[in-house]
Formats: structure tokens, C-alpha cells, sequence
């Protein structure tokens, strides 16, 4: 314990100077070591290390945020007033800092804050958001207006409430979307009357999902509400179908089982357990319906009525049940045995029923399909 305790104290004194003030400054990070005095004065106006530390700590940082400054006021870039307005920020963090600091007070003094500064920097950074994102608007393409978007919300980040940043970012957002009209979504077959209820409402959930995303860029309209628009003509139309649906035939089939297990107790003889073999011939009957289909997938631009992407997602489901009996003794059957002979033959489902199931699959790869596509 004594040498664990040895060797615990130099790696704590250790890390106490590589986060000391002093060892800060000295690596250059003068910031953070004003910072680090500031804390340690707040808690012992005496802290020596901290004292030692502060005034030059203070005066590097300034000047290394004032040669930043200098430097992109001089410089061709066309966001240098964002690195202004930022290097100004960080000057007034180091002077609130020290205003509410009283030990430190008293050997820098009171110091002029730059909020001025700050604001006039942040705003002329704002015009030159807002001149960029009225320039990418204006060419009217969607891809521009999507740059357009970004430079107004950074315009109202910079400064906020300037000028109707705001709704420039809104009308350039909705510039930038695409407006996509989804078709109903028939269901081709020859024998059954379906519905395709369920699948349509799960399609409209995550179309809806992409819709509400953060830039999502993109709009679903069903005929409904693409018609109450007031829309003359969608970006690009989406066309689900499915193909011919087709239930197969039942098919049943027997499978026939010797059970026996050994060392089972069969009796007792003077008290004693006895211990035998015991047997049972287990019959299993499975029922299957296999269904089969696909859905066909086809993106459309609607100024030139070009096929955009097209595809066919096939999908299948089978529907499969077990039930059974057995002669003997049940104890030589297995559990899954037992349970399958407990059941009774039971009908397979009607064919809307199965129809559902069929398309939980064909959503799976749509729903992959359609977030490669306006997602990535």
C-alpha cells in the first residue's frame, strides 16, 4: 500500500503541472492559461503561481487575438469579418473574465471590452451573407438556392433579426425543395379484391419522416393535396404499383417421428426409482401458402417526362403452420414437439391478410431505395 501510495504521488504532482498556468503559457496556449489564473485567483487572491502568471498570460492573448484580427481585415477572404467578429468575441471573454475577477483587477486594471467592435464586425459579416445568398437566389437554379438558404441562416446567426434574413432563408428553402408528387398505388390481381391500406400508410409515415427532416430539400404530395397546392407542376412524380399478386396452393405435408429417451424413471421397486426407455411415434403436419409479387418503382421528371430511376422489388411471404400428435408416451417427445402437438389444424389466412405480410419486405427495400436516393 505504502509503495502504491509512493508511486501515486509524483503522477499526481505530474499532472498538476501540465495543467498548472505556467505550463500552459509556456506551451503557447496563452488563453487558456488566463483562464486557468483567473480560476485559481477567484478561489486564493494569493495564489502565487497565478499571480506570477496572469498580467503576461493576459497581454499574449490579446495581442495574439488583435494579429488575427489585423491579418483578415487585410486579406482577400470573403467571410474575414466572421474571423473579426470571432476574434473580437474571444477579447471580450478574456476582459468579462477579468471584470469579475477582483484579484486580478488589481494587477491588470481596468481594461477597455471591444463590443463595438464585435457588433460592427458581425454585422458587416451579415451584409456579406445576405449580398451572397441574394446572388445564388437569383439564378434561379435549385442547387443555388440551396446555397442561398445556408448564407441567409448564417446572416441571422451573425446578427440577429438582420434585415428578413429570416424569410429569405424560408423562400430560398422552398426554392431549393423538390416537389414530389406520389401516386396512388395500385394493386394488380386477377382473383382477389384487395386493399392496399396498411402499406399506403406506412409509405406515407416515412415519406412524411424524410419531409420533416433538418434540410431535407424534398416534398410528398398526394394527388389530394398537390391539386389544394395551388402548384402548377411538380419536380418529379413517384409511381408505386404492384404487379400481379399471386397466392400459391395450400400445401400439407406429414413427417413422421420415433421419439425415445432414455433413463426415464418407469416405476419404483422397495421405494426405489426404476429407470427405463420410453418411446412415442409423433406424427407433424405443416401447412404452407406461399404468396409472390412485386412492386414497381418509377421516378419521373415532370419537365421532361424522363424516367429517372425505375425498378421492380420482388417480394415473397410464406405463411406456415404445425400441428401433430402422438402415440406413446409424451415424456420422449421434446418440448417443440409437445407444443406443435397441442395444436389443432387451423385455415390460412385470408388472402388480404397474407397480402399485408407479402408487403412488410417490399417496404423494407422501397423505403432503403427511396432514403439513397433524397437522403444520401
Amino acid at each position: 500500500m505504502k509503495n502504491l501510495i509512493r508511486a501515486f504521488i509524483p503522477c499526481a504532482i505530474f499532472i498538476a503541472a501540465c495543467s498548472s498556468p505556467k505550463s500552459s503559457f509556456d506551451k503557447g496556449d496563452y488563453t487558456k492559461a488566463f483562464s486557468q489564473s483567473v480560476n485559481r485567483l477567484k478561489k486564493d487572491p494569493e495564489d502565487k503561481k497565478a499571480l506570477a502568471v496572469l498580467k503576461d498570460a493576459f497581454e499574449f492573448a490579446k495581442n495574439d487575438h488583435i494579429r488575427i484580427i489585423n491579418d483578415a481585415k487585410l486579406s482577400n477572404n470573403v467571410y474575414r469579418w466572421e474571423t473579426v467578429g470571432r476574434e473580437y468575441q474571444a477579447l471580450n471573454s478574456l476582459v468579462n473574465q477579468l471584470n469579475y475577477c477582483p484579484a486580478c483587477m488589481k494587477i491588470i486594471g481596468p481594461t477597455e471590452n471591444f463590443k463595438s467592435a464585435e457588433s460592427e464586425a458581425f454585422l458587416k459579416a451579415a451584409e456579406v451573407r445576405y449580398q451572397l445568398g441574394e446572388k445564388e437566389l437569383a439564378t434561379g437554379y435549385r442547387e443555388n438556392a440551396r446555397t442561398a438558404y445556408d448564407h441567409f441562416l448564417a446572416a441571422d446567426n451573425l446578427y440577429a433579426g438582420y434585415k428578413d434574413a429570416r424569410k429569405k432563408a424560408q423562400d430560398a428553402y422552398w426554392d431549393a425543395t423538390v416537389k414530389v408528387l406520389v401516386e396512388d398505388i395500385p394493386v394488380q390481381s386477377r382473383v382477389f379484391s384487395l386493399s392496399n391500406d396498411f402499406f399506403r400508410e406506412q409509405v406515407w409515415k416515412y415519406l412524411n419522416s424524410l419531409s420533416n427532416r433538418d434540410n431535407s430539400f424534398v416534398y410528398f404530395y398526394n394527388p389530394k393535396d398537390f391539386k389544394q397546392s395551388g402548384l402548377k407542376q411538380p419536380d418529379q412524380v413517384l409511381q408505386l404499383a404492384f404487379d400481379e399478386y399471386i397466392v400459391g396452393n395450400t400445401y400439407v405435408k406429414e413427417n413422421n417421428y420415433d421419439m425415445r429417451k432414455d433413463s426415464i424413471i418407469v416405476g419404483k421397486v422397495e421405494n426405489k426409482n426404476v429407470y427405463g426407455t420410453v418411446k412415442a411415434k409423433v406424427k407433424v403436419m405443416r401447412k404452407e401458402v406461399s404468396t409472390s409479387g412485386a412492386l414497381t418503382v418509377r421516378l419521373i421528371d415532370s419537365y421532361s417526362n424522363k424516367v429517372i430511376q425505375q425498378e421492380r422489388l420482388p417480394g415473397t411471404f410464406v405463411w406456415a403452420y404445425e400441428w401433430g400428435s402422438f402415440n406413446g408416451d409424451e415424456r420422449a417427445l421434446t418440448k417443440d414437439q409437445l407444443s406443435i402437438c397441442n395444436k389443432r389444424e387451423l385455415l390460412p389466412p385470408p388472402p388480404q391478410d397474407l397480402f399485408v405480410e407479402f408487403t412488410k419486405p417490399i417496404y423494407d427495400q422501397l423505403t432503403y431505395k427511396l432514403k439513397r436516393y433524397y437522403v444520401n
